[in-house]
């Protein structure tokens, strides 16, 4: 069953505080907070919650979760401010109340944090230290399986026939309502069905909460539309895990505390029983969970220096160096500064193709290089990225032809020698940038099959205006790709033209190019068999 990582990905923070300032004269803080993130693209500061108010306290725990979104492909900046309450005033008129100072922070620092830990001061100098704590948020992709069954229904269609029973399962929303959320079929004319097994997503059934209050809600399917109600079982995921294969009573709350029969009337018991077997819990981890685990993600630059890309020198070349960054440049350093928090040295190989090469003698290669080092070895974080890529310029004659196979190769060797483990978690981005056709299709081909057995996805970014029909090809959106006898075992390779989003700016591109990453993370983790260890502790 696909999962959607954009769905299920959550982080809960919680937060506590030392040291805050005495605010009041006759008595001490009330201090609560208000948590921000960063619109990326207008800048300006969305609220997503404030936590309840901790009473009389300099050193306030607050005991609430704070829940959000956590995307791998976005900077999520986030800003807590603090106040001090005012008893008369609630708590969303923030000028009403004291303010105490306020914090920033990138979600990816914390959550690549020791210990998911992270402390700052306040950045107004007043007194007091904050400190947050990310936890992923349980459950979020699991899997409950169960085969559900039903005996001695009682029938409501009378002496010609029998029922034909189906069940709604309704969970507790926030408001005290019931909300519908999964069906199934009709069992035909009986009065003890068996239905077929199932899978529900956790966060579907209980939204992760195996606590939570469920209706199990019997019902005799009509033609009409107009089912009739036939009893309910009231449970929770929890309850139906510690008690596999008994006997829940199926309840008509119509008939409770009435009696039946004529002469010897008895006390109404049940209207049938609920049986749930095979149950259990299929346990999918997120993404967070591999990261909180210490898995870490490293990228590789290979960069297109093909004769297409014009002359580095003229002002009409993708390559050209000037006060604006040109759309090379933007890539690498939208996409790196995603990347690099979760890197632990932050050190980066960027790789180069289609050029000759000047060499230590002040010599030219006597062939083109597809595949050769950019900036002397590894670099350190998105500027070394960025330096070694200008620095490389003066050092390269563009040529050609453009061929992917030969960098695609070295990153799987990397890859492979990484050798990601259960105790070893190792996780590769190769991002191309280029600007041409391709010319190597089947050998590219063959290099990505092979790349989707190790853990490795390939993102390839096409600047410039060239035609990139082909390279829709390379993206297994359409298919599994396939070299000769051998097929790729999952899809690991993103296409983006950057054209698409060259008005919406940098921040759009990276969001874009990254969105499918944890997917295939957790996809190659699962086919390998590999778990999230257990969070790093600080």
């Amino acid at each position: 069953m696909p999962i959607d990582t954009e769905c299920y990905e959550k982080v809960a923070l919680l937060f506590t505080a030392k040291g805050l300032p005495k605010m009041d004269v006759a008595s001490n803080t009330d201090a609560y907070l208000a948590v921000y993130q960063e619109d990326p693209h207008t800048k300006k500061l969305v609220f997503l919650g404030h936590t309840s108010v901790v009473r009389d306290s300099q050193n306030p725990e607050w005991p609430d979760h704070l829940i959000i979104n956590y995307h791998f492909e976005s900077i999520q900046k986030l800003t807590i401010k603090c106040y001090d309450q005012d008893d008369k005033a609630p708590l969303d008129q923030y000028e009403k109340h004291d303010f105490i100072g306020e914090m920033s922070f990138t979600l990816s620092s914390l959550m690549c944090a020791k210990g998911q830990n992270y402390q700052s001061k306040w950045s107004n100098g007043k007194p007091g230290t904050l400190f947050i704590h990310a936890e992923s948020v349980a459950n979020t992709r699991d899997i409950f399986d169960v085969t559900f069954s039903a005996k001695n229904l009682t029938n409501l269609d009378g002496v010609m026939g029998k029922s034909d029973p189906f069940i709604n399962i309704r969970r507790l929303r926030e408001d005290g309502q019931y909300q519908l959320i999964w069906k199934n079929e009709p069992v035909m004319n009986n009065l003890n069905p068996v239905f077929p097994s199932v899978r529900i997503p956790l966060v579907t059934l209980c939204n992760g909460d195996i606590e939570r209050p469920l209706i199990i809600e019997f019902m005799d399917f009509e033609k009409t539309g107009l089912h009739k109600p036939m009893g309910i079982v009231r449970t929770t995921v929890k309850d139906i895990l510690d008690n596999p294969g008994k006997p829940f009573d199926i309840i008509d709350e119509t008939k409770k505390g009435t009696s039946s029969g004529t002469v010897f009337k008895k006390p109404y018991i049940n209207s049938g029983q609920l049986l749930c077997t095979n149950v259990n819990i299929e346990i999918h981890p997120t993404f967070a969970d591999f990261i909180l685990g210490g898995c870490e993600v490293s990228a590789i630059v290979a960069v297109d220096y093909t004769g297409s890309n014009g002359d580095p020198q003229q002002a009409s070349s993708l390559h050209h160096i000037s006060s604006q960054k040109n759309q090379y440049q933007q890539a690498i350093e939208s996409v790196g500064e995603v990347i690099e928090p979760y890197d632990t040295d932050k050190m980066f190989p960027v790789l180069g193709f289609g050029a000759y090469t000047l060499l230590p003698n002040n010599k030219w290669s006597n062939s083109v290089d597809h595949c050769f080092t950019v900036g002397g070895g590894e670099v350190q974080g998105v500027q070394g990225m960025l330096q070694a890529y200008q620095n490389s310029l003066p050092k390269v004659k563009l040529s050609g032809p453009t061929l992917f196979a030969p960098v695609i190769n070295a990153a799987c060797q990397r890859a492979s020698a990484a050798n990601c483990s259960q105790e070893t978690q190792k996780y590769f981005i190769l991002l191309i940038l280029t600007d041409g056709v391709i010319n190597d299709m089947d050998a590219a081909i063959d290099a990505i099959v092979t790349a989707s057995t190790l853990p490795i996805s390939i993102i390839i970014v096409g600047v410039g205006s060239a035609d990139f029909t082909d390279m829709v090809r390379l993206d297994g959106d359409n298919g599994v790709l396939r070299s000769g006898s051998r097929a790729a075992v999952r899809d690991c390779v993103q296409f983006v033209p950057y054209t698409q989003y060259l008005a919406k700016g940098p921040v759009v591109l990276a969001e874009e190019v990254l969105k499918e990453v944890p997917g295939q993370v957790i996809q190659y983790m699962e086919k390998q068999k590999i778990r999230p260890k257990k969070p790093q502790k600080a």
